[in-house]
């Protein structure tokens, strides 16, 4: 499946160069410095407002440009080059450049990269790349498949490899980066990253002491058990906010993702699309230096569930938030799990028959939902040594586990004592058996 993700404005900067203005639409990796001239590759707009200009020399970059105006003419190393809308110019970050007229334009730097600017209308193809991007000067509806995105005036879009169609005009852009020289040296695993990221962000003043008990609860559950239910109902009867598909939302906002992709791809096993932003940090055959988009999408889920963690009492469904928020003490973390036979059954009450018998959708998404856990956190998922409490819903019954979670979270110290012989019911979860 092709996919379309906007980036949004809010992800851009806008600084002066010599002659005009110039918008940062995408630079890699995320550690990257256009001022110091760190960067594997730049994608950009300008505004040149002075009738004569001269382009900033940039030693080792391949250039590609292309106005976003009538046109311009250009000095190349004495040459005059007339350039047209629709024409794309290719040259050296070392050519003496001067430009006569005013107008806009679009500029891909490529310093530790391959990769070309192209206009497209109608069907295209994306290849397989590293990265690939559009950019829309005008209003433009973009199509693959049953995937439709009415891309806005001056839109900047990341897309997917595959086939599409451009209802107007397009520059797209296809990128490979080399294994990156511009990434620092240091902790670059997947959870420093975040929370290097995380800390960047302007954070509220620090709160007065938070109130005992457990105001945060995380419940993660196998497919079929309930936990849904459970968590929605345990947020109702405590009056704390509930965050399922609001997570999705809110990071659909970071990123300019589609809540769809977000959906599949946030709680699920890392997949192969060629969506790919890069290899990880740890390399790979795509290796570039920087995040890949599984990585990407993990840190700014982590980041929106650290923020509505901080933001006051609530319960937040799945998405390794037991992991992401495992050093909170006021945090309590709870694992639903259920026989096989009555989830079987209740996904079949709930969500209907399909062609795959209930019982292979439950092990399907289970080990999706395991692998994903695995991948991020290195942990075992549903393994109860990483959990308060783990609640079998087929023996405890849906209410029951909501009145011990809500229970659970009042209590200051919720290593609560189980009466002997009741434990062997809400502790302890067997994957094989289960």
């Amino acid at each position: 499946m092709s996919l379309i993700a906007i980036i949004p404005a809010s992800e851009q900067r806008t600084t002066n160069w010599s002659g005009g203005t110039t918008t940062e639409l995408f630079i890699w990796p995320k550690t990257a410095s256009y001022k110091e001239r760190r960067f594997d590759f730049r994608i950009s707009t300008a505004v040149v407002e002075d009738e004569e200009s001269v382009f900033t020399r940039l030693e080792g970059v391949k250039r590609f440009l292309t106005p976003l105006c009538d046109g311009f003419d250009l000095t190349v190393n004495g040459r005059n080059v007339s350039l047209k809308r629709g024409g794309v110019l290719e040259f050296s970050g070392e050519d003496e450049v001067a430009c006569r007229g005013r107008g806009r334009d679009l500029n891909l730097m490529l310093k530790n990269a391959d990769g070309e600017m192209r206009i497209v209308r109608g069907g295209f193809t994306v290849p397989e790349c590293t990265f690939a991007f559009a950019f829309a000067d005008e209003p433009c509806r973009l199509s693959s498949g049953e995937i439709k995105k009415d891309l806005p005036a001056r839109a900047f879009a990341m897309l997917e490899k595959g086939g599409y169609f451009a209802e107007g005009e397009l520059v797209l852009f296809t990128i490979n980066v080399k294994k990156s020289k511009n990434i620092q040296k240091g902790d670059f695993s997947i959870d420093r990253v975040a929370e290097i990221l995380y800390n960047k962000r302007d954070k509220k003043p620090e709160q007065e002491a938070r109130p005992m008990g457990r105001t945060i609860i995380t419940i993660s559950r196998q497919f079929g058990s309930g936990g849904r239910t459970i968590a929605k109902a345990v947020a109702e009867k405590l009056g704390y906010a509930y965050y399922d598909r609001e997570i999705i939302e809110k990071v659909s906002e970071m990123t300019g993702f589609a809540p769809e992709y977000i959906e599949e791809n946030g709680e699920y096993a890392p997949g192969k699309t060629i969506f790919s932003l890069a290899g990880s940090f740890l390399g790979s055959s795509r290796a570039m230096g920087g995040m890949s988009a599984y990585d990407y999408l993990w840190v700014m889920q982590r980041n929106a569930i650290l923020e509505v963690a901080d933001e006051g009492p609530c319960v937040i469904v799945g998405r390794c938030s037991d992991y992401i928020l495992k050093d909170r003490e006021d945090a309590l973390h709870v694992f639903i799990h259920a026989p096989m036979d009555a989830r079987a059954k209740r996904i079949v009450e709930k969500y209907g028959e399909s062609d795959k018998r209930p019982e292979e959708r439950l092990k399907e998404k289970d080990s999706k939902r395991s692998v994903n856990y695995k991948h991020f956190t290195g942990r075992v998922w549903g393994d109860c040594r990483n959990y308060d409490i783990c609640l079998n819903s087929d023996v405890v019954g849906i209410e029951k586990c909501v009145d011990i979670i809500a229970d659970l979270a009042k209590s200051a110290d919720h290593r609560t004592k189980f009466e002997e012989g009741e434990r062997e019911k809400y502790v302890g979860l067997d994957m094989d058996q289960a």
